[in-house]
């Protein structure tokens, strides 16, 4: 527990509600449980809409937490309802309702934040289930390919001391991460038109793009039910994470890589055939009927860099 309470940050932690059940009341219980000041931390839940009744007796069983209503479920960019004003508020925490963390995750992410001001983010050690099984990662920050394929670091290996050493990485996971708020305020929020998936590579992209780093953080630890909150599985899934990879990569790559990417998209839908042929065309449809507003967001990003692409670049994995 932190005792002295002088110069520690005020951080929001935001919680993005869509139908999570039982699993938010999961949630919000560790969110209580934190070892931080209470008066140095809000917690703000926002609802996309629900239909299953999860919020509705959320002022009763949590009377501190701030809920916000969404009029309808527009995606994972709804936590910018709660990052669109950040003053008086130094660091921000996105947590999904399907994720329990550790009483000292914050204050371990924290730590790396103030020890650091080039960071932007700090991310967890991200293991898969509710904490009760064997622990096995999820997330230890992401990679990315040079086609925009994004995969988590150390997905399914079990947890031990290869994921034990703090190191800097190229993305975070939007399921549970510390934000700067200074860090936003210079990039801007989410694209709420990704709706689902790619929306935290992006933000991580133009944050490299400007500077800013990214670290892990292996002592602070998130359980994850990977996949509960989103609702989508199969299919669908594949076709919201092909359409959104096609866009962050014309968002922010060099033209080179974003040519290899559409024309890898493209043979691909074409040799593959069989099942998920018509996900894939779907998501190949939804692209490029997205053109006209990516490509002017284009534009916007790319007068904004301070790093040359080369530097970026070099965090790429080759594709396999």
């Amino acid at each position: 527990m932190i005792d002295d309470k002088r110069d520690v940050p005020f951080v929001r932690l935001v919680v993005l509600n869509w139908n999570a059940g039982y699993l938010l009341e999961r949630c919000l219980d560790s969110l209580h449980g934190l070892d931080w000041p209470k008066e140095r931390l809000e917690i703000v839940v926002i609802d996309n809409a629900s239909t299953d009744g999860s919020v509705d007796g959320l002022a009763a069983s949590h009377p501190g937490v701030r809920l916000v209503r969404n009029s309808s479920n527009t995606g994972f960019g709804a936590n910018n309802l709660a990052l669109a004003d950040l003053d008086g508020v130094d660091q921000v925490g996105l947590v999904n309702p399907d994720v329990v963390i550790e009483p000292t995750w914050l204050s371990e992410l924290s730590r790396a934040l103030v020890a650091d001001p080039g960071l932007g983010a700090a991310c967890p050690k991200i293991l898969l289930g509710d904490g009760t099984g064997p622990r096995v990662v999820q997330n230890t920050g992401s990679v990315v390919d040079r086609s925009g394929n994004s995969r988590d670091r150390g997905f399914g290996e079990p947890d031990g001391p290869a994921f034990d050493q703090s190191d800097e990485v190229f993305t975070w996971c939007g399921a549970s991460v510390l934000l700067r708020a200074d860090y936003l305020a210079d990039i801007g929020l989410f694209e709420e038109r990704f709706f689902l998936y790619y929306e935290d590579t992006d933000l991580s992209w133009r944050g490299q793009s400007r500077g800013w780093r990214y670290r892990y953080v292996p002592t602070a630890v998130a359980y994850h039910v990977h996949g509960a909150a989103t609702g989508l599985i199969g299919y669908h899934a594949e076709g919201h994470q092909l359409r959104n990879r096609l866009i962050f990569m014309t968002r922010n790559a060099p033209g080179r890589l974003v040519a290899f990417a559409w024309t890898r998209a493209t043979v691909g839908l074409l040799r593959k055939g069989g099942p998920g042929f018509r996900t894939r065309a779907w998501a190949l449809g939804r692209a490029i009927r997205a053109l006209p507003w990516v490509l002017t967001s284009r534009k916007a990003i790319r007068r904004q860099r301070i790093v040359a692409d080369r530097v970026v670049v070099r965090w790429l994995r080759p594709t396999t």
